[in-house]
């Protein structure tokens, strides 16, 4: 609706008059009438012809009943979780002990903070990020128990890689199972792929395969055992560690088609 600007009155306020009385000489029968002295006159001002366009009313304009109004950023934000409740779908179909729950907590924890003037969606981000929250804590649990597992059923000749690959980490930025991410998977959100900790399967850091340079290769690399000569640095975007692959090296042989 458009503003409607006051215009100032036209009233004015009548001149008060003083009535000046001389002192009466000696001698005079009558006194003289009296003299009214008015104020100064102000001085006239010309009207401002600008405000007088710019205030011009406007005729108010028919809502539309059928499309309410959406406010700014909503759609924008609902999208984003609908990516990310297909995301959970898909995360909860998995073993949980290998699940990117803490990369998708942060990805609902961004979502939650972004979603200040729209208090629903934020509410029900953090709502989902508490009960990740609770899956992680979970899954480190049984982490411990796999790694344990894990140290005794290892083949020898991947123990004995793992190993060396361990004992050689200063060559190394990281060394883990190269997998593919089920929620960075080039639908919803980036293509990435996965650094995992053989023995517990916990998710290292992830490797951009479309970027150039060591990553060209890394998707053939899918499920062996690797060390990876690059830089790591957290992406504020994504929240969540990446590497920047200068070369990629197979420490233990490309996994069965059978």
């Amino acid at each position: 609706m458009a503003d409607t600007a006051r215009r100032p009155g036209n009233d004015r306020t009548p001149y008060r008059t003083e009535a000046v009385t001389p002192p009466k000489p000696e001698g005079m029968a009558q006194a003289p009438t009296p003299v009214t002295k008015p104020p100064a006159e102000p001085k006239p001002q010309k009207p401002d012809r600008a405000v007088a366009v710019a205030v011009t009313p406007t005729p108010p304009q028919e809502p539309d009943a059928t499309a309410p109004p959406v406010p700014e950023g909503r759609a924008e934000l609902n999208a984003v979780l609908d990516d990310l409740e297909e995301a959970y779908a898909q995360l909860a179909q998995e073993e949980l002990i290998t699940a990117e729950v803490i990369p998708l907590r942060e990805l609902y924890l961004d979502l939650a903070a972004r979603s200040a003037e729209e208090a629903a969606i934020a509410r029900y981000a953090e709502s989902r990020a508490e009960q990740l929250l609770i899956w992680s804590q979970l899954q480190e649990r049984r982490r411990e128990l796999s790694q344990i597992r894990w140290r005794i059923s290892m083949a020898k000749d991947e123990a004995a890689a793992y190993r060396l690959a361990l004992e050689s980490s200063g060559n190394y930025v990281a060394v883990g199972r190269v997998m593919a991410s089920s929620v960075y998977d080039g639908t919803r959100l980036p293509l990435l792929l996965r650094l995992q900790e053989p023995s517990t399967g916990r998710t290292i850091a992830y490797l951009q395969p479309n970027s150039g340079g060591g990553a060209r290769d890394a998707q053939r690399h899918i499920g062996q055992l690797v060390g990876i000569v690059g830089t790591k640095a957290y992406d504020g975007s994504l929240r969540l560690t990446l590497i920047n692959v200068e070369r990629i090296e197979a420490l233990s042989a490309p996994p069965s088609s059978s």
